[in-house]
C-alpha cells in the first residue's frame, strides 16, 4: 500500500485523478487592430440594449454664465445661469452617474449665491437712500 500524500492545504491528495488544466473560455486569437480587440467575441456596450450615452446638457454653460455673474452681470446673468443649470439638473437627475451632474449642481449653487447677494446688495441700498 503505498502512503498517502497531504497538500499544504491540510487535506489529502488523491494520486488517481489527472492534474486539473486551464478552462479557456472564448476566442484568444488576436487581431490586427488593437481598439477592436475583443477575446470573448461581445458585441461592444454601445451596441447592446439599454445602454445609451446619457443626454448631453448646458451644464458647462450655467457654471461659465454664474461665475461671470460674479464678477460682471450680477443678478442679470445668475437668473438665466440658474434656468439653465435647473434644466440640466432634471436631466442629470434621471442618470446616476451623469457626467454633468456635479456641474450642475456647482453652477446652481454660484447662480443661487449671486442671486442672494445682488438682492442684498439692492436691498441695502435702498436702506440707505431712501434715508436722503
Amino acid at each position: 500500500m503505498k502512503p498517502e500524500a497531504t497538500s499544504p492545504w491540510g487535506g489529502i491528495e488523491d494520486d488517481s485523478s489527472p492534474p486539473s488544466a486551464p478552462i479557456l473560455i472564448g476566442n484568444l486569437q488576436t487581431q490586427n487592430n488593437p481598439q477592436s480587440f475583443n477575446h470573448l467575441n461581445n458585441p461592444p456596450i454601445s451596441s447592446l440594449p439599454g445602454l445609451t450615452t446619457p443626454p448631453s446638457t448646458n451644464a458647462t454653460l450655467s457654471l461659465v454664465l454664474a461665475i461671470v455673474s460674479l464678477v460682471f452681470g450680477g443678478i442679470l446673468l445668475a437668473v438665466p445661469s440658474l434656468l439653465m443649470a435647473n434644466s440640466a439638473r432634471k436631466i442629470t437627475d434621471q442618470y446616476p452617474g451623469h457626467p454633468d451632474a456635479t456641474t450642475a449642481k456647482i453652477a446652481q449653487f454660484i447662480s443661487w449665491f449671486v442671486i442672494v447677494v445682488s438682492v442684498l446688495f439692492l436691498a441695502l441700498l435702498l436702506i440707505l437712500f431712501s434715508s436722503f
